[in-house]
């Protein structure tokens, strides 16, 4: 049995008096002094995700699956390369990202997919960051 050790026990915690948000704002820390960045306007620079418990990212993650399945079925064979892998991450990450406050080549770009591919291939760090952001289930519970 795993048992985390916290300095207060959420003593009389009722799970189901959680609420689990849809949505939520990812701050971006600088990569090196990991402090929180801000734009021109000094307003924090953030990407608004989607998390790994909504409807959303269940969504594509079934429709990434399902193609996936369906692929199988008609070769016999399921084929997976980690380049396919890698892709289908960075499809699910692209897709799930709502809105943002993101200062790339001077103007804040808008919120779509390709822009997003170009963001974190130019700053991966970035990507790394909206990624564990999305995975991190505090960032969408209130309690």
């Amino acid at each position: 049995m795993v048992t985390k050790k916290t300095e207060t026990p959420a003593q009389g915690f009722d799970i189901a008096s959680t609420t689990i948000s849809q949505t939520a704002r990812i701050t971006l820390f600088h990569p090196v002094n990991d402090v929180p960045i801000v734009d021109n306007d000094g307003a924090e620079m953030f990407v608004e995700v989607y998390g790994q418990d909504s409807d959303e990212y269940q969504k594509i993650l079934r429709l990434q699956k399902n193609k996936m399945i369906h692929k199988a079925a008609r070769s016999n064979r399921l084929s997976l390369t980690a380049e396919m892998q890698e892709e289908n991450a960075l499809l699910l990450l692209c897709a799930c990202i709502k809105d943002w406050n993101v200062l790339f080549g001077g103007t804040v770009p808008e919120v779509n997919a390709e822009n997003a591919r170009k963001i974190f291939a130019e700053a991966p760090w970035v990507k790394e960051q909206v990624d564990a952001g999305i995975h991190d289930r505090r960032n969408f519970m209130r309690a």
